[in-house]
């Protein structure tokens, strides 16, 4: 991994004094952080509190809003157990299957409200299909792959998108 990160040489045992000079070794690329995407990183890392914070606030009111609708199993959340923490990364919601799903996110969109699918099995991905490979029978990790859906959770969500959000999946689930 050295060499690939160091443009495919050993530019970091010459920087060692492992060698009196370096050469290049094999394939490799510039992965060095430009200043640019470094002040941007510092701004991030100086703000991550206030960023987890936020996101965990957007992620509850999701939490809360959709309580009911999993209780009378419209929807499914997928909520960490009592003695896990997250960080509120996302905030994903299960539909019945793929066609649920699809008709959610066709729906969220003409109402001016984009929630994405993410997450593909490693399997069905063109990488996973030519170098991987799944033992055993597929039973289930394709079929609920297909049910997932992320919905918008960032830190400048404002109270008037998370609720359109909330209204409209509830208008949608309630229905079906």
């Amino acid at each position: 991994m050295q060499v690939v990160y160091e443009n495919g040489t050993n530019k970091a045992d010459y920087l060692q004094g492992k060698v009196h000079s370096y050469e290049w070794q094999g394939l490799g690329s510039n992965y060095y952080m430009s200043e640019f995407l470094s002040a941007i990183l510092f701004d991030q890392l100086r703000l991550a509190d206030w960023i987890t914070s936020q996101r965990k606030l957007c992620w509850n009111v999701y939490a809360n809003a959709f309580e009911s609708l999993q209780r009378t199993e419209r929807l499914e959340l997928l909520i960490p157990g009592a003695d896990h923490q997250h960080n509120g990364h996302a905030f994903i919601i299960k539909a019945r299957n793929f066609q649920h799903r699809e008709k959610y996110i066709i729906f969220m969109a003409s109402n001016d409200v984009e929630v994405a699918f993410h997450y593909k099995p490693l399997h069905t991905s063109p990488f996973g299909r030519t170098n991987g490979r799944f033992h055993l029978q597929d039973r289930f990790t394709t079929k609920e792959s297909e049910r997932l859906i992320s919905l918008p959770i960032y830190p400048d969500l404002t109270k008037q998108q998370q609720d359109k959000v909330v209204q409209l999946t509830h208008e949608f689930f309630s229905q079906q």
